[in-house]
């Protein structure tokens, strides 16, 4: 704003010929401007303490896209601002911007002083070499609707410059005062919806002619600021004359905001390069990600052998901050077969299956802390699922860690006492030793050609939840099941999800607030959506509507149908679903861009989780970003993990829990 005041006063009134001079109004008395505008009543207090509303927090960014027009008609172009903040001592920051309002680089000191962020400023508004020094007190506690402060109020004798041509400098009057507009909800295209307080700053300046003491027009410059509590600034407009025709506009909404600890949008995607000084692979980047979990501060990941140049089929586990950087790396032999990193404890658990080609009823459970060091043998211990049934094997399996306990869920192929093929869904519970600590439970029996699909596990020491696709099923099967048993888990009761169900793979996660199962719905049609339940203590669904599970479609606007896949990880009764569209990045993009989503919703008791409240976020598929494949959510953020198939990257996306 004081570029903009400078400007309107240094170039004559706006940079174009001198307004017409207008009648003689009564002069300003006092040495004041008498540009500023009737008090309105004041309302009542929106923000208490105005700080909250512009965190000074050194070593923050917040970027900015913006969109400028030269003049009213002119074609818009768009820039990048990327704001700033450094350490200035004793509480107060240098906010430098890169091209603040499409004007070029800058820098302001901010401070908080008594309930005030406020800078100091010195313009020479008539350009006599005299400067006005004044404080900006941008923000000022309590906030009231509707309430208004003045900055600058000032009437020059000497406005120099000589507008009417009489050897005489004119006089020339500035103010510059404030309006606090009040509360907005902001729907921004990237950003979750915002509570916004907004606040205009004017300023507003005219000659009077040294001649006949007549005036010019006032011209005035506006700039909107849209502020959100505990983060700044979101939005902003200047609207100001132009130097060419009509009104010189630029708007800027933020696109990220980095506050360290928490933030909005994304930041920017890199590859997991391992760290020059470790010992193994050192500067290497990481493979393409196998397995993902989230620990209380880092990802765990499993990859593949960067290039494996000898054909080794070794793996290598990462441990990743959760920023995406490569905090240590692990490589082991590569005997694994299906795959899955639990967590457990403050540490993690390697579940697999035999290696391809190998039926044998057995799993490996191999257990390490948050350092990537073996607990125990790094071959871990044998899970035995073997119980003596002629021709036994093992077909697929999964498995999840609910107090203290690994929980397996798996198909068992046999050969029945008439030489048939039967195939059986099993649970149990092992110990960290391998032991057993629940005898296995049949869930079902199928005596069909083909075999039963796992699709998700849920367990404690409570309640039991597996949801699988019978066989000649499919991926979009129409006979989606789910069972669920409480403690002591002598009986299941066993569920048809949707007798016409259309969604892909459904996930079954625990929440605070019970089990829940989620589903991409009708993906890859012009209506994908994202959907689920939450199961009722009594194991029934907790529906919004009486009709076809179809229904219970998440109520969240990604922008565009959703793409596969459909990510679904919970955390601290928080789901977090990410998934990719296809859609114009803004509403003057060129081309539609892949973007992915994140939505972000509570699981409310008692409620159906159609009826929750997302929180969405969306962000390019840039390089080297070129696939998602799998998510590790934390209470802050989630690290988004894809790449290709040969390189892992990562991009960490703040979640919004305000």
């Amino acid at each position: 704003m004081l570029l903009v005041a400078a400007a309107l006063t240094g170039c004559g009134g706006g940079g174009g010929p001198a307004p017409q001079a207008s009648q003689p109004p009564t002069p300003p008395a006092g040495g004041v401007s008498g540009l500023l505008p009737p008090a309105l009543p004041r309302g009542g207090v929106l923000v208490n303490d105005a700080s909250l509303l512009r965190p000074l927090r050194p070593g923050a960014t917040w970027i900015y896209r913006g969109r400028y027009q030269s003049y009213t008609g002119a074609v818009a172009s768009t820039y990048e601002n990327v704001v700033t903040h450094a350490d200035a001592g004793a509480g107060a920051v240098v906010e430098s911007a890169s091209n603040a309002f499409n004007d070029g680089a800058g820098s302001q000191l901010l401070r908080l002083v008594a309930g005030r962020i406020e800078s100091p400023a010195a313009i020479d508004f008539a350009g006599t070499g005299s400067p006005t020094s004044f404080v900006l007190a941008e923000l000022q506690s309590p906030l009231y609707f509707d309430g208004q402060q003045t900055f600058v109020d000032r009437h020059f004798e000497d406005g120099g410059v000589d507008l009417d041509g009489d050897g005489r400098h004119d006089a020339l009057d500035v103010a510059i005062f404030q309006h606090v507009v009040g509360p907005e909800m902001l729907d921004l295209r990237n950003l979750p919806t915002l509570a916004s307080l907004r606040i205009d700053t004017v300023t507003r300046a005219r000659f009077q002619l040294s001649r006949d003491r007549t005036y010019t027009d006032v011209v005035e410059a506006t700039q909107s600021a849209w502020y959100v509590a505990g983060v700044g600034i979101v939005r902003q407009r200047l609207d100001m004359p132009s130097a060419t025709l009509g009104r010189e506009v630029a708007e800027e909404e933020l696109v990220s905001w980095d506050g360290l600890t928490e933030g909005l949008g994304a930041k920017p995607a890199g590859e997991a390069v391992v760290p020059s000084t470790s010992a193994v692979l050192p500067g290497e980047t990481l493979g393409g990600v196998r397995a993902a979990v989230a620990l209380a501060d880092r990802a765990i990941v499993l990859t593949s052998l960067p290039g494996d140049p000898s054909g080794t089929g070794d793996v290598v586990l990462g441990a990743l901050d959760k920023e995406g950087r490569v905090l240590q790396v692990r490589r082991r032999a590569g005997w694994l077969g299906q795959v899955q990193l639990l967590a457990d404890g403050g540490g993690f658990g390697l579940l697999s299956t035999p290696p391809q080609g190998s039926t044998e009823p057995v799993l490996r459970w191999a257990r390490y802390d948050a350092e990537l060091n073996p607990l125990g043998s790094e071959d871990g211990v044998g899970l035995s699922l073997a119980t003596g049934l002629l021709g036994e094997g093992l077909e697929s399996a999964q498995g999840t860690v609910g107090d203290g306990l690994v929980w397996v869920a798996w198909v068992r192929r046999y050969v029945n006492a008439n030489a048939a093929v039967e195939r059986q869904l099993v649970v149990r519970a092992f110990d960290g030793q391998g032991q057993a600590a629940l005898s296995e439970r049949v869930i079902a029996t199928f005596t069909d050609f083909g075999a039963p699909r796992i699709l998700g596990l849920a367990a404690n020491r409570a309640r039991v939840v597996v949801t699988w696709v019978p066989p000649n099923g499919s991926a979009n099967a129409v006979d989606v099941r789910y069972a669920v048993a409480d403690a002591p888990f002598d009986q299941f009761r066993l569920e048809t999800l949707d007798a016409a169900f259309t969604g892909g793979n459904p996930r079954v996660l625990p929440f605070d607030v019970g089990v829940g199962i989620v589903w991409g719905q009708d993906l890859d049609t012009p209506t994908g959506r994202a959907a689920g339940v939450v199961l009722k203590a009594d194991g029934t669904l907790e529906r919004s509507t009486a009709g076809p599970l179809a229904g219970e479609t998440l109520s969240v606007d990604w922008g565009a149908p959703l793409r596969q896949p459909l990510l679904a990880d919970s955390r601290a009764g928080w789901l977090s679903l990410a998934g990719i569209v296809s859609d114009l990045e803004w509403p003057d993009s060129a081309v539609a861009e892949k973007l992915i989503v994140l939505d972000l919703r509570p699981a409310a008791q008692g409620s159906p989780l159609a009826s929750s409240t997302g929180r969405v976020t969306r962000v390019r598929l840039d390089a080297p970003f070129y696939e998602l494949r799998a998510q590790a959510v934390f209470d802050d953020r989630v690290l988004l993990l894809g790449g290709s198939s040969q390189r892992l990257a990562t991009r960490a996306v703040w979640r919004w829990n305000r």
